[in-house]
């Protein structure tokens, strides 16, 4: 959160007056560019709104959660959960809070299906600012999320482990357990695939190299037999640009090794969120 101050009427290079209301939205900023979150917090804090930052949808579900922003802005395209998923599942958390889509072209497709998904109006980039600026003071001054009734993980929420490294396979079940997963592990990409035939996971952590199927080869295979499973890559810090490769090939996310465990298991109950949703 950023702390502000008020300062005097004028206007900013931006074309905004400085002269702020005693009460403002808290604005969330959703955005893989780095320099347009920059930006956004510079000039809306400038004109007295509390701005967060979230690189992706799901550092926003955890904000979302924990700070209850009045208001969303959020770019229609992002690694992990793209706009349009991240608005679905913020809007029952913050229903509300008023949502902005940023886009970087135009399609009356994509306007359509935004504003039925709750988005108050979708803007171009480059951003109008004094635009967005006008939109945000019309949300609320707070919202009250909706209490959460997630509980512990049950034995009916499947994860499936798929990688050729036994050590691995056992620290994460040992931890997957832990967290109230069922969880069942396969040594190689070939057992993986059948393991998704007929264990049925909800959610599956694939290894991007193994011996004979790779994951990205195991990856297309299973998002044509069962394209409701949501798959995790697992990769190798020499393995990123794979990973991020997987992504445009239907995969939820990715994480390098060692995970960290707290981010998976997030990185998990999004997943299992999106599966809910469809």
């Amino acid at each position: 959160m950023y702390r502000l101050h008020r300062l005097r009427p004028s206007l900013g290079r931006h074309g905004l007056a400085d002269d702020k209301p005693a009460s403002v939205p808290r604005v969330l900023i959703v955005d893989d560019d780095e320099d347009l979150r920059e930006t956004a917090v510079a000039i809306l804090s400038r004109e007295g709104f509390e701005v967060l930052q979230a690189r992706d949808g799901c550092e926003a579900l955890s904000i979302a959660r924990t700070s209850a922003p009045s208001a969303v802005v959020l770019d229609i395209v992002m690694p992990r959960l793209g706009g349009l998923q991240t608005l679905s599942l913020l809007r029952a958390i913050i229903p509300g809070a008023l949502f902005v889509i940023l886009t970087g072209f135009f399609d009356a497709e994509l306007q359509r299906r935004a504003t039925a998904a709750g988005a108050r109006a979708v803007l171009l980039k480059p951003v109008a600012w004094p635009t967005l600026a006008g939109m945000l003071r019309g949300a609320p001054s707070r919202v009250t999320p909706v209490p959460s009734t997630r509980r512990a993980a049950t034995p009916t929420e499947r994860v499936l482990v798929v990688d050729d490294e036994v050590e691995f396979l056992t620290t994460m079940e040992e931890n997957l357990r832990e967290g109230g997963y069922q969880v069942y592990t396969a040594a190689d990409g070939d057992r993986g695939f059948r393991a998704v035939i007929e264990w049925a996971p909800d959610v599956v952590l694939l290894d991007i190299r193994m011996p004979g199927l790779s994951g990205l080869e195991a990856l297309q295979a299973i998002r044509s037999a069962a394209p409701g499973v949501k798959v995790i890559m697992i990769s190798g810090i020499g393995d990123e640009g794979d990973a991020k490769l997987a992504l445009g090939y239907g995969a939820f996310d990715y994480l390098v090794k060692p995970p960290d465990f707290a981010y998976l298991r997030r990185a998990i109950e999004v997943a299992l969120a999106m599966k809910r949703v469809e």
